[in-house]
């Protein structure tokens, strides 16, 4: 007993640590807060518009899927209820959305977090520029990497729509058949507890490409390589990320929940404050990922290499 508290508050310890670390980064130096803030200029931007698209489409969703829900009894079977009910314009939106997220939002996302990463990989290992001219030419020698962080992206990009998609299928099939069969106490205990068990393991496979992603823009390792080492440093320091891409995940899905929530005078001030804060977790979620790999390069520097 003794020795699983010790385990818990050294993994507490481990991940308060690691945050306070990511956290302070960006305070060392001026220079850095101002590559991060011009580099998130466009994609701040664009996130505004895009959120407030998404949430526009999140809203008809949940009144379709709330209609198709009282009716599920009466129409079966529900898939193709569900079919018969959504509009033109909302499969509209949901084919715009996907467009908007793949050929707008990635590139600008790959945009302001490249600068980002490599500026404070050099400012946590205290190899900052002096002036910002210089971090600007350090930012411009890892354009060499370019090209294997993109493909390590594209392959992120690939493996994470596919996880959402055939998570949310999944999900809504059991759901579906559970209602209809209508389960008993046991069968939604079960069924609530699988769903828990795939987040965890979606917020793990989160971590892995995070890191993978920090990897590529640092180390002269891209794609399936950049993962396989990404998923050695994440399953041996498990307590550093995965709790923190889990409390980030939370605060996203609060953050748009109080945009559904919002009356339509304060809508724009919140979706701003929503966009705001998104960027900033995923900066966090970054820069503590640059944390966990120097500090594991540093702990074993020939093991790193030899899995690499």
């Amino acid at each position: 007993m003794e020795s699983i508290i010790v385990a818990v508050l050294k993994q507490k310890l481990k991940f308060a640590s690691t945050l306070k670390e990511a956290a302070k980064i960006p305070f060392k130096s001026a220079n850095l807060l101002v590559v991060i803030l011009i580099a998130s200029v466009p994609l701040l931007c664009f996130l505004l518009y895009y959120e407030t698209l998404l949430q526009e489409t999140l809203s008809e969703t949940f009144r379709v899927l709330e209609k198709s829900c009282t009716s599920l009894e009466k129409d079966w079977p529900f898939p193709l209820c569900l079919t018969r009910r959504v509009s033109k314009d909302l499969t509209y939106r949901l084919i715009r959305l996907g467009f908007l997220y793949l050929i707008p939002l990635h590139p600008l996302e790959l945009l302001a977090l490249i600068p980002s990463i490599t500026t404070s990989s050099k400012v946590y290992t205290e190899e900052s520029p002096s002036t910002l001219s210089e971090l600007m030419r350090t930012i411009h020698n890892h354009k060499a990497r370019t090209r294997g962080t993109i493909i390590t992206s594209l392959l992120v990009l690939f493996l994470s729509i596919s996880t959402l998609v055939g998570s949310f299928w999944l999900v809504t099939v059991c759901y579906v058949v559970i209602r209809g069969l209508r389960g008993s106490f046991m069968l939604w205990t079960v069924y609530r507890a699988a769903c828990i068990g795939m987040l965890v393991m979606y917020i793990e496979a989160t971590a892995i490409w995070n890191m993978s992603f920090v990897i590529s823009v640092l180390e002269d390792c891209h794609g399936p390589k950049a993962i396989a080492l990404a998923t050695n440093m994440i399953k041996r320091d498990e307590q550093c990320l995965v709790p923190l891409m889990l409390v980030l995940f939370v605060c996203g899905s609060w953050c748009r929940l109080i945009c559904l929530k919002s009356t339509c005078s304060h809508r724009f001030g919140v979706e701003f404050l929503c966009v705001c804060l998104l960027h900033l977790g995923n900066v966090i979620k970054l820069m503590a990922c640059v944390v966990c790999f120097h500090n594991r390069k540093g702990r074993t520097p020939k093991e790193v290499d030899e899995k690499a």
